[in-house]
């Protein structure tokens, strides 16, 4: 048998944060699985149940995504019965949980506490504001070298 080669990535930022997102993505899928949701549409069943009316250019600039990748996951919530849009004067369109959505929301809501408790078991509570505030900074330094490579 071979010997097991040296990772050098091994304690390189990037490389930890691609796997704790990847390792965070497969614990988001099993948790809302038994709701029949992917992470994304769990993720923005809560904005829009903490932010009913809201629109989707301002759901755009909250999670830094575009307009449009935004417009399936709204389809197929609206198809699916958990949010409704309604117009809100000219040509605005506002998104909010139905009922069911809402029903749906308290199963989310569960899902991310339970999650939440399975991440920060191991990590020492004074430290958790701290990784918060580190992993902001990074996203925020990541989103401006992204746009000062689209130019």
């Amino acid at each position: 048998m071979p010997e097991p080669r040296e990772n050098v990535l091994s304690g390189t930022l990037c490389f930890e944060l691609r796997r704790a997102s990847g390792a965070l993505m497969v614990a988001m899928t099993n948790a809302f699985a038994r709701s029949g949701l992917k992470p994304s549409e769990a993720m923005l069943m809560t904005y829009i149940g903490a932010n009913p009316g809201c629109t989707q250019s301002e759901i755009a600039r909250t999670f830094g995504a575009k307009a449009a990748n935004l417009v399936p996951l709204i389809a197929r919530l609206e198809r699916d019965g958990l949010v409704e849009r309604t117009r809100s004067g000219g040509r605005t369109i506002a998104i909010s949980l139905s009922t069911s959505g809402t029903a749906m929301l308290k199963n989310v809501e569960a899902g991310f506490q339970e999650l939440k408790q399975q991440i920060v078991q191991g990590l020492d509570p004074r430290h958790r504001e701290q990784v918060i505030d580190a992993l902001q900074q990074v996203c925020k330094a990541a989103c401006h070298y992204q746009a000062g490579q689209d130019r």
